[in-house]
This record gives C-alpha cells, sequence and structure tokens, in this order.
C-alpha cells in the first residue's frame, strides 16, 4: 500500500514575510508541499521549494538569482513588450470566492485559494497569481490577466507555470550521466495514447499539441532527478493547443533543470505556418478585459513511482472529477450499438442488439454514430450537425430510448456535437461558423446554437447519458482579426466549450456526460472535469491497447476509462482469446460493441464466458476500482514496440481496505514465458492470511502474508498473448 508519511495530516497555510528592499515573500503551504515564492527586483519568482515539509534556510538562496514563476509573452502596438520584469506588489490575501469552476472538492472553511496582485507599469499588465491549497500533495496554480491600458494587448504566450525546478551542485559520485530524465507521452497520434516513459535529458526538449486540442498525447510530465530521487508531477489542465518545455543547465560544478508549461505560442504557429502575419497572437485583449489561464496541478514528491501514481489518482478523484449524479453508480456495464450494426442501423436490428445487451445483465445502452442526418446512412461524418434521427430509423430515437429504459437500463446518445458535416443543413445555413469540418465555438451564435442543439437532444430524446465525440484537428485554422491583430481562437473556443458544458450540466444535473475525442484525443484535466468518464482510445486491439491502457493508468483513475470488447475492429478476433479480451475489458467501464447478431447466433460458449466475466466484474471488480489503489508491476512500456517473448504488462488493484486485491497479466508477444512469472503484490501484509484464486483454473491456494511476501505468487500462462487474472481475498 502507498506509504503514510503522515498523509492524513491534511495542513494548509501561507505565511508571508517582508523582504529586503520592499520585496514580499509568499511560502505555501500544502500537506508536505511547501513552495516560497517572493516579489523582488521586479520579479514574482520562486525561492525554493520542498516536498517534505521542510523549510530551507535563507542562506542557501539567493535573492539576485531569482528566475519569474510565470511567462507572457505580449505585443503592444505590434511591437514586442518585456513582461519578465517590472512587477509590484498591489495586494494579496486569501480568497472566498472560486474562480475555476472546474475544481471540486474545495472545503471553503479549510482550503485556501490565495491570490497574489501584481502590476507591471511598463507592460501595463495586471497579473493575480492564484494557488490553491487544499492539504493535498498538490498544489494547482493559475493567473488572471488582465489589460490596465486605454490600447490592445496582443499575447503571444502565456506560461502559468515557468522556471527553474532544480538548481544543486554537480554530483558526480551520485548518478552516472545525466542527473535529470522525464516521461512524457512519446505520441501524438491516434491510436497511440498512453506512449508514457522516460528520456535522460541530455538537452532541451520542447513537447505540444499544434492540432487545436490537447491531443493524443497528454499535457503532463514527470520531470525526475536522479540524484535523491525527487520527481516532479505535472499536468497542465488544458484542451488545446499546448507546449512544455524542458531544459536542462549543465555548467560547470553546477546543474539545474527548468519547465515552462503553457499554451502553444505564436511563436510556434509563426514556425508552423510562415504565411500567418506577424501580428499574430493566441490572445487580444481589449482595454480593461480580463483572461484566466488554464490551471497547472503539481506535485514534488520523494516517492516510489507506484506511489506517485496513487497520489494522482487521489488528486484526479477528490478535486477534478465531477461526481455522479445522484443514484448512479460508477462503472456501470455499457453495450454501444457500434458491432453488427455500424453504418447499418435499423429499428428491428437496434431492438435485438438491446435484447441481447439485457441479457448480458448490461445497464446502460448507447446508440453512437449513425442515428442522425437527412440524407443516406454509412454518411456518418458527412451528416454530423443535423441532429434528427435519420429516416432509416422510422420509429424515432424516442421510440429506442422507451425500449431501453422499459428493459430498466439507461440511455445514452452519442453526437459530436462541434462538427459540420459535408452534407449537413447546417454547413448550408451557417458557413461562416464552419472550419474544415469543425464549428468554431468562439463565435457566440456558434457556441449557444450548439448549447440549445444539446439540450434539445436531452430533452426530446429522454437521454440519461450525453456522449461527445471531437474528431477535428483545427490547429491554428480558426482566427479572426481583433483590434489591430489578428487572433488565434483556441482558447476562446476552449472557454466556450466549457461554459456549453457547465451550462449543460447545471441545467441537467441526473444526466451523465461522456468524453470521446476520436478516442483519447482530449484526456487533459480540464476536459476530464467536465465529464463522468472518458474514452481512452478507438485503438481496440491487444497487445497495443494494453499498452496504451498501462500509460494512461500511471495519471488517470482506471474506473473512468471506456475499455471496449466486441466486433466493431476489422479483425479484432484474431489478437486474443475472447477471456483475453474480457479480462482486459473488465479492467475500467466495460463496453460491448457487438455481442451476436442476434439472440439465436449467441453461441452459448459466448454468453457464458461473457456473463462469466462480468458477474467477476459485478462481485468483485467493480466494488474496489473506484477508489482502488493501483501498482504498475511493468510500468513505462512503449506502447508501439512488437512484444518481446515472455514480456507482460502486470496490473495490481487493490481495496482500500486491504480486503481484496487483484493481479492481471498479459503476454504481450506469441512466445509464452518458459517459466512461470513470480509476482509479489504489494498490498499483502505479513500477518494476515489470504485466499489465491486463478481466474483461468479456478484453483485456489490458501497462504500466509509471510509467505506471499517470501515467495511472490506464481502465474503461469500458457498461450501466446494470453492472459491470468489472480484474485486475492484476505479471509483471517
Amino acid at each position: 500500500m502507498a506509504k503514510k508519511k503522515n498523509k492524513e495530516s491534511k495542513e494548509v497555510d501561507v505565511f508571508t514575510q517582508s523582504l529586503p528592499e520592499g520585496g514580499a515573500e509568499f511560502c505555501y503551504v500544502s500537506g508536505r508541499q511547501l513552495l516560497s515564492e517572493c516579489v523582488v527586483n521586479g520579479v514574482y519568482g520562486m525561492r525554493w521549494r520542498s516536498g517534505e515539509g521542510q523549510v530551507v534556510p535563507e542562506f542557501h538562496t539567493d535573492l539576485n538569482a531569482i528566475s519569474p514563476s510565470f511567462k507572457i509573452g505580449l505585443l503592444r502596438e505590434k511591437k514586442p513588450v518585456d513582461s519578465s520584469y517590472g512587477w509590484e506588489l498591489e495586494n494579496s490575501g486569501r480568497l472566498v470566492h472560486m474562480p475555476l469552476e472546474e475544481l471540486r472538492g474545495i472545503n471553503a472553511e479549510k482550503d485556501i485559494i490565495y491570490g497574489v496582485k501584481l502590476l507591471n507599469r511598463d507592460a501595463e499588465l495586471r497579473v493575480t497569481v492564484y494557488t490553491l491549497l487544499n492539504g493535498s500533495d498538490f498544489i494547482v496554480r493559475w493567473l488572471e490577466i488582465e489589460n490596465v491600458s486605454l490600447g490592445a494587448a496582443a499575447l503571444t504566450e502565456a506560461y502559468p507555470f515557468s522556471g527553474p525546478v532544480w538548481r544543486q551542485a554537480k554530483r558526480e559520485e551520485a548518478v552516472e550521466g545525466a542527473p535529470f530524465e522525464v516521461a512524457y507521452s512519446h505520441e501524438n497520434s491516434w491510436g497511440r495514447e498512453g506512449d508514457f516513459r522516460f528520456d535522460r535529458l541530455e538537452s532541451s526538449l520542447s513537447i505540444g499539441s499544434a492540432r487545436g486540442k490537447s491531443g493524443f498525447g497528454r499535457p503532463a510530465v514527470w520531470l525526475r532527478n536522479r540524484c535523491g530521487n525527487e520527481t516532479l508531477v505535472l499536468e497542465y489542465a488544458w484542451s488545446g493547443s499546448w507546449q512544455m518545455n524542458i531544459t536542462p543547465e549543465y555548467e560547470g560544478d553546477k546543474v539545474g533543470c527548468s519547465v515552462e508549461a503553457g499554451m502553444l505560442p505564436s511563436t510556434e504557429l509563426l514556425r508552423l505556418d510562415p504565411a500567418l502575419p506577424e501580428n499574430y497572437a493566441i490572445r487580444v485583449l481589449s482595454p480593461g478585459e480580463k483572461v484566466v489561464t488554464p490551471a497547472v496541478h503539481m506535485a514534488l514528491l520523494r516517492e516510489p513511482f507506484s506511489t506517485i501514481v496513487q497520489l494522482t489518482h487521489e488528486h484526479i478523484r477528490n478535486l477534478v472529477l465531477p461526481k455522479l449524479p445522484a443514484g448512479v453508480r460508477a462503472c456501470q456495464i455499457e453495450a454501444n450499438h457500434r458491432g453488427y450494426l455500424c453504418d447499418r442501423e435499423s429499428d428491428d436490428g437496434i431492438r435485438r442488439d438491446i435484447d441481447i445487451a439485457v441479457s448480458m445483465g448490461v445497464e446502460t445502452y448507447v446508440i453512437d454514430a449513425g442515428w442522425y442526418g437527412k440524407n443516406e446512412r454509412n454518411s456518418w461524418p458527412d451528416n454530423a450537425g443535423d441532429w434528427v434521427p435519420g429516416p432509416w430509423l422510422e420509429k424515432g430515437i424516442k421510440s429506442i430510448a422507451k425500449y431501453v429504459h422499459d428493459k430498466r437500463m439507461r440511455f445514452g446518445l452519442w453526437c459530436e456535437i462541434e462538427a459540420a458535416g459535408s452534407q449537413s443543413s447546417l454547413r448550408a445555413r451557417h458557413p461562416e461558423w464552419v472550419v474544415g469540418r469543425c464549428l468554431d465555438l468562439s463565435i457566440p451564435d456558434c457556441e449557444d446554437h450548439c448549447t440549445s442543439e444539446i439540450c434539445r437532444i436531452v430533452e426530446d430524446y429522454k437521454i440519461d447519458m450525453f456522449r461527445i465525440d471531437h474528431n477535428n484537428d483545427i490547429g491554428h485554422s480558426m482566427s479572426r482579426v481583433r483590434e489591430e491583430y489578428v487572433e488565434n481562437t483556441n482558447w476562446r473556443y476552449y472557454e466556450a466549450f466549457v461554459r456549453m458544458m457547465r451550462k449543460v450540466k447545471r441545467k441537467y444535473p441526473a444526466l451523465e456526460l461522456q468524453n470521446c475525442a476520436g478516442g483519447g484525443g482530449r484526456l487533459d484535466l480540464m476536459t476530464l472535469s467536465l465529464f463522468h468518464h472518458t474514452e481512452f482510445t478507438d485503438w481496440l486491439r491487444r497487445p497495443r491497447t494494453t499498452r496504451i491502457y498501462n500509460g494512461l493508468t500511471m495519471a488517470l483513475p482506471p474506473h473512468i476509462l471506456l475499455y471496449t470488447f466486441g466486433t466493431e475492429t476489422r479483425d479484432l478476433s484474431t489478437d486474443a482469446d475472447i477471456e483475453t479480451q474480457l479480462r482486459a475489458a473488465i479492467l475500467g467501464r466495460p463496453i460491448l460493441r457487438g455481442i451476436a447478431p442476434s439472440e439465436k447466433q449467441l453461441t452459448s460458449y459466448l454468453k457464458d464466458t461473457i456473463k462469466d466475466k462480468l458477474e467477476l466484474y459485478k462481485s468483485f471488480i467493480r466494488p474496489m476500482l473506484e477508489n482502488c489503489l493501483m501498482w504498475h508491476h511493468t510500468p513505462f512500456q512503449p506502447v508501439m514496440r512488437p512484444g518481446k517473448p515472455g514480456e507482460e504488462t502486470i496490473f495490481e488493484f487493490a481495496s482500500t481496505d486491504g480486503l481484496r486485491g487483484m493481479l492481471a497479466v498479459f503476454e504481450n508477444s506469441d512466445v509464452p514465458p518458459e517459466k512461470p512469472t513470480v509476482i509479489y503484490p504489494h498490498f499483502i501484509r505479513p500477518n494476515r492470511s489470504y485466499s489465491v484464486t486463478y481466474d483461468s483454473t479456478g484453483d485456489r491456494l490458501r497462504l500466509t502474508g509471510q509467505e506471499i511476501m517470501q515467495n511472490g505468487i506464481l502465474c503461469r500462462i500458457e498461450s501466446g498473448f494470453g492472459s491470468e487474472l489472480i484474485l486475492i481475498r484476505r479471509d483471517d
């Protein structure tokens, strides 16, 4: 289990003191985290930080070497203005309001949102530095930027987090080679999510997304100092284009490492498209206008990787994820029509599919892409925008919803609300809203239309769950003239997106919200704060999908991830045996996409196997999954590497009370191990007794915790690309 280390102490505080020559220090305390920042010499910057509650002596810091804690690029009268320096303190204090609605789990009596208000007379900007402290090991930071001039201010970059993480003496006796390394998503393309692994930092590294969305690589890094084994976890809660710059500094007997996290700057957009004008900006502020940046979630931890995973899961569960509607349980079993009915939808076919789902014990039934449009079916991307049942569904969606509800299941409906396909009447009516096939939500009328369409869909079709999709890469193509500048609309687009989803959530508190973006194209914390569960990939095939899940659950709690079993993907059945495919699906929120064409064609073997695994899910896995502890016995596996003989991916789950746990083992090659794999579960306690059951055979052992800790648990997988679940119950 995770080390306690006084985690029960949820201390929050801010200590302030005056510094020489009018400077001021702010020491933020959250649990074990201490972050000392100061206003000195015209800079607001970090003085020191600690992840274990220890104050750094004043004589260990140099006030003349403070680097800015944020970075803002600015154009005035089309000329760059240096805003790194010249900041003076206006005022500061604890705030009682909640500037970021997407953050939840805030106790107004105990938790702190602290604002430091700064003024830069030369840049004519006011910035309020907001810091959220709630007693966890994470500190949350964002900025409010205000234009206080009489003219327009064009922002060319906005990094709410910037500056050095470590500065220290070179320690050749401690580690060999570069002392810093960074784990990040190496892949950022469809079907390759979760390729989260470390690289040594020999030189500077820039990562990000220019897709107009956070992309298939998450805006998150683990930055590790190998000298002392400290890890900075950094999550940038932003759904649009982003960039992180990580810079090691190796000079003489000193080393250091700095990082910036923010929106993709206009300089990078200009590099990607030299045809853009030089007065291009990511945001243009009129006189007196304010804008709030996305938040950065950060924790400095000297912990084993598995403990970092658990602390991150806990933080995201408690502070980011929205609560499910009253009476709706987590991890419902879901069926989706796009199995045997892909682009062949019919009233009778969908009803047959619903009947099969009911017989399997499914709890939510979802109509996915293909239900809508005024033209022929088989054109769901082109019909997007006309959210009315297609003529091939003669009885309409209301009738299907009633049929689902009569079967005592919840009903969900898919909608790509941000798109207008080439055949849609919406595109013909409002071509000025469309870029590519994407609607520009930064246009107020377009935002209002999309919001009202969601509300109409919810009310007219009596849905219990709204499933959003987003299959567009909008990049920098959305821009317009504002004042004397050309503004990229990505920032305004996602402000509108957040407003839209919050309005829907407030109006329909009983509605579940499900996220999909071509699979895992928006897995950032801002998007996840708006939705109850999320598609983590559209790539359904083993072994890649197991590795994708492996990488993503280093940060994302497994219970929100939709894991698919079925026939939507061609040749899926050739990848692994049915039991292995189902064992993978029940590690998250399982979706059955295509069980059988009809009840007559549902073979006894398939029916029994599915029902067996879903019963295991309901009785044993689901009760612990929502708040489980998780260990990755094989972390940082490259997603695209062919499986080596005997290579496995191994997960461990356990309930927080230690009464049950599970090992999930997946073989990644066609050659199984010659010898059994020995696994040492982490949640075992030496003074307890346990029953151990192998899912594949039903064999059961009774072992003491001491025996398991000494000898481990043996797991033999007999076939290539096979699997095993090992169920562990405490029975003393």
